[in-house]
């Protein structure tokens, strides 16, 4: 059986890749840039093991492959699916700060992100932004508890 993390190698997508626009993406929330480079790739590959994350990225790269139709092929302006797919993931990861890091990353169109399709485009979005959100919140959780000494 094939990984969520094969399945994305095939579409050109790499963790690499991922940190990088994650990187790109960047926004300093009590983590500096360096901590941050240094632990997003192992955040984004342990997600990529989880099942609900990767079933949203599989059902993505499905929908991407077949083709959803729409009245007007050129707009998919009015399908809220793919931000659908784009949130669970990110909530999954995250919890609820990471829709707003999702709202601001899907918004952007930057490095890997940018090459996908509408729903892969979403779920990746979500990816990054569920796993940076974790990220930052773990952080500033471990300052409170240190300040509270």
């Amino acid at each position: 059986m094939d990984t969520i993390s094969a399945r994305l190698q095939e579409k050109g997508i790499t963790t690499k890749s991922l940190k990088k626009t994650a990187s790109t993406l960047y926004f300093p929330y009590g983590v500096s840039k360096q901590e941050a480079d240094a632990d997003i790739a192992a955040m984004i590959e342990r997600m990529l093991d989880d099942g609900t994350v990767a079933s949203l990225i599989s059902a993505a790269i499905y929908l991407d492959d077949t083709g959803i139709k729409q009245k007007d092929k050129e707009c998919i302006t009015g399908l809220k699916s793919p931000a659908i797919i784009g949130t669970a993931i990110a909530e999954s990861i995250g919890g609820t700060y990471a829709y707003f890091e999702y709202t601001r990353f899907s918004r952007k169109d930057l490095g890997v992100v940018k090459a996908a399709h509408p729903f892969l485009h979403e779920a990746l979005a979500g990816l990054i932004a569920g796993c940076t959100s974790r990220l930052y919140s773990t952080a500033l959780s471990a300052d409170t508890q240190k300040s509270a000494r």
